[in-house]
């Protein structure tokens, strides 16, 4: 009990001296600021409007989920942006939660990419404050709360949480948990940003008025735009880490989580974004070490790819592979689940850092995998 009450000091002398700041000095304010990041309990004068940003394309069943998150939010005040980014209807999906959420729905009439339909929502979203949720991923109750709390008792502009990762493997037709962790609880640094991408997406919120100075998200990127974009934000604005579990995101195994495909694309970008920067690294010897590191580890990244007849498929797959990928950042593997068409033809002419790994029978995506692997 006593130690209790000595918590619960600290948390009232800090709250005093965040809700007065002048009256402080800036260590003060700082160690405030540090004490009630975790839990952010200041009761808010004002309740500012919070617009979650929701891209979906061809996820009804778990856009739902999603949705459900952000309406069980213990903070209220907020609106949901949802943009179906020309994927199935899912009008009905949002009709469901019209009565216990403020929400916006629109539709794009091509799919454009994930920047794209965040960039669309973000033009239509009416809140002083932006957070991210894509449309397989969860808040828990309090992420809205912790994060807009935080933000308007300190007067900071952006701020982060973090997320477990929520691995998933199909078993049976359906998705079964393989693994909880947290891959991702860093504090801030605005150097090593720039050598890689520290917090998911759905951890973030910003002041709306922060991409009023450095932008939108690159819709040229398919892959790291968010990461991009937190670049441009801290060059003038800091992150504060609040480190506090308050949603999850999926990795689904056998899925674009980790295909060959795109994992070519997270190799490409992350040259694009390293070249795109480069004029921040000047005497930075140590990010610039960090990236050459990077690129090393790289090298040995293995892209498996399991294919089943269709081998025009596997063609067009290989081809863009060629095209998009720097040569000596990756090796090819790719497993022949006893295809009965042209593949194994094609796949004996392959040329270059390529595995070839021929089943008798079919052993499913999963097992292929892990034989790749």
């Amino acid at each position: 009990m006593y130690t209790k009450a000595i918590e619960h000091h600290r948390e009232l002398m800090a709250q005093i001296i965040v809700n007065h700041p002048n009256l402080y000095d800036p260590k003060s304010l700082s160690e405030a600021k540090r004490i009630l990041a975790p839990g952010c309990t200041v009761p808010l004068k004002t309740k500012p409007l919070v617009s979650v940003v929701v891209p979906t394309y061809n996820r009804p069943d778990t856009l739902k989920t999603t949705l459900e998150s952000i309406a069980s939010q213990t903070y209220k005040h907020i609106e949901a942006v949802v943009v179906n980014d020309a994927g199935e209807d899912v009008s009905t999906v949002v009709d469901l939660f019209r009565d216990r959420l403020r929400i916006q729905y629109l539709v794009h009439p091509e799919n454009k990419g994930l920047a794209a339909a965040r960039n669309t929502a973000i033009r239509h979203a009416s809140g002083e404050y932006i957070a991210y949720l894509d449309d397989d991923d969860m808040f828990y109750q309090d992420h809205i709360e912790t994060l807009v709390t935080y933000l308007e008792t300190s007067g900071d502009k952006v701020a982060y949480t973090d997320a477990y990762r929520v691995c998933q493997e199909k078993e049976g037709g359906r998705y079964a948990i393989k693994q909880k962790d947290v891959p991702y609880s860093f504090d801030f640094d605005a150097d090593l940003i720039l050598a890689q991408n520290l917090f998911p997406v759905l951890c973030v919120m910003h002041r709306k008025s922060c991409l009023d100075e450095v932008g939108l998200f690159d819709e040229s990127l398919t892959t790291h735009e968010d990461w991009d974009l937190w670049i441009r934000i801290s060059r003038n604005y800091h992150f504060t880490h609040i480190k506090k579990i308050t949603g999850e995101f999926t990795w689904r195994t056998d899925s674009a989580s980790m295909s060959g495909a795109r994992q070519a694309d997270f190799l490409r970008t992350m040259g694009i974004i390293y070249e795109k920067y480069k004029s921040y690294l000047r005497d930075k010897q140590r990010i610039l070490d960090l990236q050459t590191a990077w690129i090393q580890h790289l090298q040995k990244v293995s892209i498996i790819i399991p294919v089943f007849n269709k081998v025009e498929f596997t063609k067009k797959c290989c081809e863009a592979l060629v095209k998009n990928t720097p040569r000596g950042l990756y090796e090819l593997i790719i497993v022949d689940n006893a295809s009965t068409d042209d593949t194994s033809a094609f796949l004996k002419g392959l040329k270059g850092d390529v595995k070839i790994i021929t089943n008798e029978k079919n052993l499913g995506f999963s097992r292929a995998c892990n034989q790749g692997a």
